[in-house]
C-alpha cells in the first residue's frame, strides 16, 4: 500500500463550455492555467502528449489539436492540472491546485509508460516510446532520462464517505518519472 499524506488542495469546476476551435481552447486555457506544463488529450483515434508553454500548445513536429476530435485533455505541473471533458453539451472542467484551500489525504501512485526502446528528438524535446514487437508507440515531451522503463505520476484524493470509509474522489497527473521515482522531463528539464 502507497502512503497516504496531507496536502493542501483545492478545486473548481464548471459546465458547458462551449470549445469550437483552437483558438478558443487556448483562451480557456490560459484563463485558467496560468503557469507552463505538459498536457495529454485524448482523442476519437490517439493520444497525444505535449507542452504548454507561454500560453501555446506545443505538439511533435508542430501538428495541431483537432478539436473536433478532442474528447478530453489534461494540462499539469507539479503543482496543478486543468481538465476538460467533452459532454453533449461541450466540455466540463476541472481545474486543481496544491498550492493553496484545504488539507486533503493524497496517495501518489506510477503507471508505467510502454516503450522498451526509444528515440530521442533532443532538438525538439520529445522522445518516442515503442515496442517494436507490438508495433505501439507514444511520443513524449521529456528527453532527459537515462533508462526505460518511464512512469506518469498520479495523484489521487482521499475523502470519506458517511460510512466513514475512505475512497478516491478525484485525481490527476504530475509529472514523468524514472523507475526510482525521480522526476525527469518537464518544462524547464527536458
Amino acid at each position: 500500500m502507497r502512503k497516504i499524506e496531507n496536502i493542501i488542495t483545492s478545486m473548481e469546476t464548471e459546465v458547458s463550455i462551449q470549445i469550437h476551435n483552437n483558438e478558443r481552447l487556448l483562451i480557456l486555457i490560459s484563463e485558467k492555467f496560468d503557469s507552463n506544463g505538459l498536457f495529454i488529450a485524448t482523442l476519437d483515434h490517439i493520444v497525444i502528449f505535449g507542452k504548454y508553454i507561454n500560453s501555446e500548445i506545443k505538439l511533435f513536429n508542430n501538428k495541431n489539436i483537432d478539436i473536433e476530435y478532442l474528447q478530453n485533455i489534461r494540462i499539469f505541473n507539479e503543482n496543478q492540472e486543468l481538465y476538460l471533458w467533452r459532454t453533449n453539451n461541450g466540455f466540463n472542467s476541472r481545474f486543481r491546485s496544491d498550492m493553496y484551500g484545504e488539507e486533503t489525504e493524497i496517495i501518489d501512485t506510477y503507471q508505467k509508460l510502454i516503450g522498451s526502446d526509444c528515440t530521442k528528438f533532443n532538438t525538439t524535446g520529445f522522445t518516442r516510446l515503442y515496442e517494436p514487437r507490438r508495433g505501439r508507440e507514444i511520443i513524449i515531451p521529456v528527453i532527459k532520462f537515462d533508462k526505460l522503463p518511464l512512469f506518469i505520476k498520479i495523484r489521487n484524493y482521499i475523502d470519506y464517505n458517511k460510512f466513514q470509509q475512505a475512497e478516491f474522489v478525484d485525481s490527476r497527473l504530475v509529472c514523468f518519472t524514472d523507475v526510482k521515482r525521480n522526476k525527469v522531463g518537464g518544462i524547464n528539464n527536458e
